[in-house]
């Protein structure tokens, strides 16, 4: 029931613009997933914790149904350029892969126009 109402608790601080609470929230719920459900790889765990060495990173955390797929990173968007080449470097470097970085905005969601 922690992880479903920390969900509404970011939309509540993403809509009222506190990104540093919001940032926050996000790191629980990786963490959450990755130690109390353990649906999370060390893959992810990985550019979580980089993340959070990221200059302009206010929080991340892992997205999909778990053992791989992708994060999302809520980062400034100063340092939007520093933080993929410091993503790409430190995944080029620890795994040998090339890392995709794909930048997306939040949005009002889903509207009939």
């Amino acid at each position: 029931m922690e992880d479903n109402l920390r969900v509404y608790a970011v939309g509540e601080m993403l809509f009222i613009d506190n990104l540093e609470v919001a940032g926050g929230l996000l790191n629980k719920a990786h963490e959450s997933l990755s130690e109390d459900y353990e649906v999370s790889c060390k893959e992810l765990d990985f550019l979580v914790k980089m993340a959070s060495k990221a200059k302009g990173v206010l929080g991340s955390r892992m997205m999909g149904g778990g053992f791989g797929g992708c994060t999302i990173n809520l980062v400034q968007k100063a340092h939007l350029t520093d933080f993929e080449t410091f993503m790409k470097v430190a995944y080029q470097k620890e795994y040998d892969i090339d890392l995709p970085i794909y930048m997306v905005s939040l949005t009002d969601g889903v509207r009939l126009v």
